[in-house]
């Protein structure tokens, strides 16, 4: 490395420090020089009192000297109080800084040693002393801190005033002499101790920032390691909760299933043919609950991996459900079981068409299990009035007059690790895990899920849905529903 190198990197800012120097440098700069300055207002109040009170003892050269403290520390007090004022109003509006605060920094840095140069100016007439230059030379470097080139040129023309100065006021040739060479020595001095604390408070702020950095970047890995666990946890979950039903759930069934089969690959003469068709009818029941549970089981397992492919689409909301209904007709009309599909025929969401015909097929049969017999299932719809900065949102509502659900059930309904299942009205079983997938399904969709029931009356599944862009709320009827197909 060569010097002119070496100076270039020690005495200029770098492009690294560009960004210190106008956050961490310039707030450090503000806040000391509003101290500061507040700080000498007393202090040279103080001197302008005491010499102001002595001021006609002595000699005439003494009168002279005493007199030329007072000025030099009363224009020093008025110009600390201007900077006070602007450095506390630059402190309060932070949008307006800009420039300000280097300039504050800078005029400062000069002001302290040229105020020290004028005192030692002055107290040649009655002493050859330069502690108060020196003491302006060194003060500044300890208390601001500015780049080292510019520090160089401030201590340059404070002691270019100091040495045009002394001979004014220094007749002795060899004390002049004396005095400029030790002025030298004070701003070398100085200009050193600024440049030495420079390079170690930049040093520091690069350490802090990298240390901010570093945290930062601990707690991003950290929250990821977080997401991970509590994913990680999450499936091991899912693969206890799912194992919790497969034993449970659907061991039950496919035992039943292998006895009613056994009963009736027997041929005993004991079994007649009315009890023959019994056990058939029986074992259909049984088979078809079993293989419903072993579709929501599927879709659960394949939505907790993310396996489902997710197509929002045009969703003609009636015709979904016309197929959905069909599918369940048999399981309906063996209960006598009256299903109503009052959605408009116009009506048009915007969602995966899979996950709406999932969610309809669920929530009907579930309404089915837990309707008596003659009963009625209502499918309804009503598109609610957009918010503002929102789009209009479709509002599906699946109501049977059924037995209800208590109101301990109805707080773990959606929780796959709360077993809240129940037998329907005629002992079908379940596992709970339709509902579930609903609601997970609705929320894929962007919507949300929402239960009402009363013991005895009832119960009404609702779930919002966002409406298709395209659809005209024009040939909506807001807030309202219209009769539809009803299935008996």
């Amino acid at each position: 490395m060569n010097f002119k190198k070496y100076l270039r990197e020690k005495l200029f800012l770098s492009q690294t420090d560009q960004s210190i120097l106008q956050t961490e440098v310039k707030e450090t700069n503000l806040q000391r020089i509003s101290f500061t300055s507040l700080l000498v207002l007393p202090v040279s109040a103080a001197h302008v009192l005491l010499f102001y009170l002595q001021l006609h003892t002595g000699n005439p050269t003494e009168f002279l000297w005493k007199k030329g403290i007072i000025y030099a520390h009363a224009s020093f007090f008025v110009l600390n109080a201007l900077i006070a004022l602007v450095t506390n109003w630059v402190k309060k509006r932070p949008a307006s800084k800009g420039r300000i605060p280097t300039i504050l920094s800078t005029l400062m840095f000069l002001i302290v040693p040229v105020f020290g140069a004028i005192l030692a100016i002055i107290d040649q007439l009655v002493n050859a002393s330069i502690n108060a230059f020196l003491v302006g030379c060194i003060a500044p470097a300890l208390i601001l801190q500015v780049r080292p080139w510019r520090t160089l040129q401030l201590f340059l023309v404070s002691y270019v005033v100091f040495y045009i100065g002394l001979a004014f006021t220094q007749a002795d040739a060899s004390l002049l002499l004396t005095m400029r060479v030790n002025g030298i020595s004070a701003a070398t001095i100085g200009w050193g101790l600024s440049w030495v604390l420079w390079r170690s408070n930049m040093t520091n702020y690069r350490q802090d920032r990298q240390i901010v950095a570093q945290k930062a970047e601990l707690e991003r890995k950290n929250k990821s390691l977080r997401q991970t666990s509590q994913c990680l946890a999450e499936a091991n979950s899912a693969k206890d909760k799912l194992f919790a039903i497969v034993s449970h759930d659907l061991r039950g069934p496919l035992q039943s299933n292998l006895q009613l089969s056994g009963m009736l690959a027997e041929n005993s003469p004991h079994v007649t043919p009315d009890k023959r068709e019994h056990l058939a009818q029986l074992l259909y029941k049984s088979l078809q609950n079993t293989t419903k549970l072993m579709e929501n089981l599927l879709l659960w397992a394949r939505s907790q991996t993310n396996q489902i492919p997710f197509k929002p689409e045009a969703a003609e909301v009636y015709h979904v459900l016309e197929e959905s209904i069909g599918y369940l007709q048999f399981m309906a009309q063996n209960k006598h079981i009256s299903i109503e599909n009052q959605v408009q025929p116009q009506v048009v969401a915007f969602a995966d068409k899979e996950m709406l015909a999932t969610i309809f097929r669920n929530l009907i049969s579930n309404a089915i299990k837990f309707t008596k017999q003659e009963g009625t299932i209502t499918i309804s719809t009503e598109v609610l009035p957009p918010q503002t900065g929102q789009a209009p949102f479709l509002n599906i509502k699946v109501q049977d007059n059924g037995v209800g659900i208590s109101e301990k059930a109805v707080a773990y309904l959606f929780d796959i690790g709360k077993k809240t299942s129940s037998l329907g009205t005629e002992k079908e079983t379940g596992s709970g895990l339709g509902l579930v997938l609903c609601k997970e399904f609705v929320e894929k969709n962007g919507g949300k899920m929402s239960v009402q029931t009363e013991r005895g009356k009832g119960t009404t599944f609702s779930f919002l849905l966002p409406l298709h862009p395209a659809e005209p709320l024009a040939n909506l009827s807001l807030g309202e529903t219209s009769l539809g197909v009803s299935h008996l």
